[in-house]
């Protein structure tokens, strides 16, 4: 987190004292500098990037609308392009997540809408087929009625063989746990798709984690070290 895009690293030291003692050494001080800031880093990373950076803006959780996969502020991650650049050893973890509550709620709620119009558009499509066949066999009475009807053979349709032409009766939606992670997981490729348009990042700069959360309708990001890191040039991302 300390390391810049030049392989250097920039400390402030205050060599402050106590009067009856001697002043540290100056590598004591870097020393002692940088276990302060390893323990910082392990607790909260976030936090040292915003000493050192204080200029970026890193939101470490991305909301979404209840039920939604779509990015409301994808400019509010345009910090991370500028974070990695400047730091390279680093490297950013996603974790979708889901709101158990509000998200089946929102689900349900979509997905019942369109359950109910293709019931009523089929229904209605039932019911012409009806008045049709109503419309056929009443002319067929009154040709025979008139004497004027004649055997012949007549192509009937499936569904006039099926007569399955009542009406659809109202089905209540369900949410399933598999819906539920595939909008987390929806959501985290969002945010890595909209990551991975900046220059500044390459593949191997993001990775999913495996599980899914149940935090909220979300997408975490956190920053982990990146040792293997490979240098990516403005401009010239690395798909590989």
């Amino acid at each position: 987190m300390l390391t810049d895009e030049n392989d250097t690293i920039e400390l402030q030291t205050t060599g402050e004292h106590a009067p009856d003692s001697k002043p540290p050494l100056l590598m004591e001080s870097v020393f002692e500098r940088l276990r302060y800031q390893r323990v910082k880093a392990a607790l909260a990373p976030g936090l040292v990037v915003k000493e050192v950076l204080p200029q970026l803006e890193l939101p470490e959780q991305v909301p979404f609308a209840p039920g939604k996969a779509e990015l409301a502020k994808p400019e509010s991650l345009a910090g991370y392009g500028i974070l990695l650049r400047k730091r390279p050893y680093l490297r950013l973890v996603l974790t979708g997540s889901y709101d158990p509550v509000r998200d089946r709620a929102a689900l349900l709620n979509v997905l019942q809408k369109e359950a109910d119009r293709q019931r009523r558009a089929e229904n209605r499509r039932r019911a012409e087929q009806r008045r049709k066949i109503a419309a056929r066999e009443k002319a067929r009475l009154a040709a025979i009625s008139a004497g004027s009807s004649k055997v012949v053979s007549e192509k009937i349709s499936p569904g006039e063989l099926d007569r399955d032409l009542q009406p659809l009766p109202p089905v209540q939606v369900q949410v399933s746990s598999a819906m539920l992670q595939k909008l987390a997981r929806q959501r985290l490729a969002a945010v890595r798709d909209y990551l991975l348009r900046n220059p500044a990042l390459a593949k191997q700069k993001i990775s999913a984690a495996e599980k899914v959360q149940t935090d909220g309708a979300l997408v975490s990001i956190s920053l982990q070290p990146d040792f293997n890191r490979k240098k990516v040039e403005k401009g010239t991302p690395d798909d590989t």
